[in-house]
């Protein structure tokens, strides 16, 4: 693949319009133009992409697939994400003569991809959270964050019976793996390179890791009072899932606007608990997880058909790794 530029044309004495009709001749798409990192739009994509909706239909689907299964998901390399995106490409586009690099529009589209659905984990968590904490209105909110809080019993399907042989299997963890990743990645496709097979049978760990990080994110904004609700006393579920939520916002001196990233979901202070987390998921075992797995589908097919959608450091790292 290759970028070209009217000042590099100008350089060499090229003339566009010829260097193009040329490059596409050799059967190969050209990107008309490079872009900074995170300002490529789907519209940049080679011509294509988007037909019969691959993209994402099948394209992102296989991502997400494949990112669910990642130890690294707020550090993951370039190099491994770059492969990952290359073996997709080649199966979902067998016909489009087209090279996958770190300064296409491909791999920057697919990076914001992935930027949406780690961030959308810490949202869809924030409002399966309030939504339990708006039906359960006898018992004050921080006296039930800080039960579910404690020992991350908001993992366990009983929080006063602590059973570590059902962790993952809370109602909390099954509604947000099936919301925020199990529904993206229906009708990925199969890439052998990628070991996709077992990916779809077992490969949520990084998935899971995430669930649990963006819970105890919100649990813990309430806890410590940093979030209010607008009108919480929404008399049903309906109106309970539309509830809108205002996290405090900082003042930025040199942009001079308002910011939320001290309360954000971010890799700053959420990207080490997640790493744990992950751990944690992994010494469960590939049983345990197939078994947490099949829940959440058995969840998400549940909520289709019922039309209900949602949606000191080295010690927490060691008894994130413990649940």
């Amino acid at each position: 693949m290759l970028f070209v530029t009217e000042s590099l044309v100008q350089l060499f004495g090229w003339d566009l319009k010829s260097f193009l009709q040329k490059a596409h001749q050799d059967g190969n798409w050209v990107e008309p133009v490079s872009k900074a990192r995170s300002t490529y739009l789907n519209t940049d994509l080679p011509p294509g992409c988007h037909k019969d909706g691959k993209w994402a239909r099948k394209f992102l689907p296989t991502i997400f697939l494949w990112l669910g299964a990642q130890d690294e998901l707020w550090t993951i390399t370039d190099a491994k994400l770059l492969h990952a995106c290359q073996e997709i490409f080649k199966v979902v586009y067998p016909n489009i003569r087209y090279k996958v690099v770190t300064s296409g529009s491909v791999f920057d589209v697919v990076t914001q991809s992935l930027n949406e659905w780690r961030s959308n984990f810490g949202s869809t968590a924030l409002a399966v959270v309030i939504n339990f904490l708006n039906s359960n209105r006898d018992t004050p909110p921080q006296s039930l964050t800080k039960l579910f809080l404690h020992k991350f019993a908001f993992l366990y399907p009983d929080p006063e019976n602590i059973n570590k042989a059902e962790t993952f299997h809370s109602a909390f963890v099954q509604e947000l793996l099936a919301t925020a990743h199990l529904s993206r990645i229906i009708g990925h496709a199969d890439v052998p390179a990628l070991n996709t097979d077992t990916l779809a049978k077992s490969g949520i760990a990084g998935a899971l890791g995430l669930c649990a990080a963006s819970l105890e994110y919100a649990f813990t904004l309430v806890a410590d009072n940093t979030i209010t609700i607008d009108n919480p006393r929404v008399p049903t579920a309906s109106a309970r899932r539309k509830a809108r939520l205002k996290i405090p916002q900082s003042f930025n001196n040199v942009t001079g606007t308002e910011v939320a990233t001290e309360h954000a979901f971010s890799v700053a202070k959420w990207g080490l608990k997640t790493a744990s987390f992950i751990q944690g998921a992994n010494k469960k075992g590939i049983d345990s997880i197939q078994l947490t797995m099949s829940m959440a589908y058995e969840y998400l097919e549940k909520s289709s058909f019922d039309n209900h959608s949602s949606i000191d450091l080295v010690d927490e790292i060691d008894h994130r790794a413990d649940i």
